[in-house]
């Protein structure tokens, strides 16, 4: 069995990020595996070792990203591909998609696996048009996965709206993108591991060997037209009760609707605390 953990090493937003003319200038910045992406290859490397397989991991980048997959060679990845042309714009959710389903398609694989989405642009497409172009079933938002009938199908658990959580099973081959958040563990790298991946050679190749055209790169339906960061939410005001006194209701506005929680400590015997008790629940309307 072959599985392909499609990984995206992205910006970490935690930190500052400044862009200029609807650009993001990435220097002094930092990047890491996307979060979604690394549970991918977490359920990648839990199969190979409840049922065997070869894991191969597949980035679309440059290459200052070769430490990034030797990292995913440390924690047991068998092979690592980077396809990277300069022609290719990796900024692009359907040339990204094209390319990666030119290479999956070359290599022949069972079960491919994707983060549901980047921490970075968060477009959340990549995959699923990877499926399309590969005429293959998929199933978007998975928190678990296991593997059925002898390695020939998966049985994945996904989120659902209103909180319902789906069990849902298909046949191999296909694509499952994979949610930030699972109930999955992380694993770590040992030195050993570590220092071995160093040596591992990582495949690379460009458009011409996957057997890819100028033409098909730069034909998109898709355009970037730039970056901004989002607006931030404006706050709903309150509307003060007109029955209130012009005092009172400025208050009310300059503090945003939120009324000051106030506490009463009721002392004496039970006979005397029990009128009391009932006199503030029937004044609050508790029932």
């Amino acid at each position: 069995m072959k599985i392909a953990v499609c990984v995206k090493f992205t910006l970490d937003t935690k930190l500052p990020l400044e862009i200029f003319s609807g650009q993001l200038l990435e220097e002094g910045t930092a990047y890491g595996i996307n979060p979604a992406d690394l549970n991918a290859l977490e359920f990648a490397l839990d199969i190979k070792e409840n049922s065997g397989a070869e894991v191969v991991v597949i980035n679309l980048g440059s290459p200052s990203r070769d430490a990034d997959l030797k990292q995913c060679l440390a924690l047991g990845a068998d092979r690592a591909v980077r396809i990277y042309d300069e022609s290719i714009r990796d900024d692009d959710p359907y040339i990204k998609a094209l390319v990666l389903a030119k290479a999956i398609e070359l290599i022949g694989f069972d079960l491919i696996l994707f983060g549901e989405k980047s921490r970075d642009t968060g477009n959340g497409m990549t995959g699923q048009m990877v499926a399309a172009m590969l005429n293959l079933p998929q199933i978007i938002s998975v928190t678990n996965l296991s593997m059925d009938d002898g390695g020939k199908s998966i049985t994945v658990s996904k989120r659902a709206p209103k909180g319902v959580r789906q069990k849902i099973n298909c046949e191999l081959p296909a694509v499952v993108t994979v949610s930030a958040s699972t109930n999955g563990r992380r694993r770590y790298a040992s030195w050993g591991k570590y220092l071995s991946s160093l040596e591992q050679k990582i495949t690379v190749w460009d458009a011409s060997s996957l057997g890819l055209d100028t033409q098909e790169i730069i034909m998109s339906p898709t355009m970037n037209l730039g970056l901004s960061f989002p607006k931030p939410r404006t706050k709903e005001l309150p509307v003060p009760d007109v029955n209130m006194p012009t005092y009172d209701r400025i208050l009310q506005l300059l503090s945003g609707g939120l009324s000051k929680r106030s506490g009463k400590v009721i002392t004496g015997k039970p006979e005397e605390i029990i009128p009391q008790i009932i006199e503030i629940l029937n004044r609050e309307c508790i029932q």
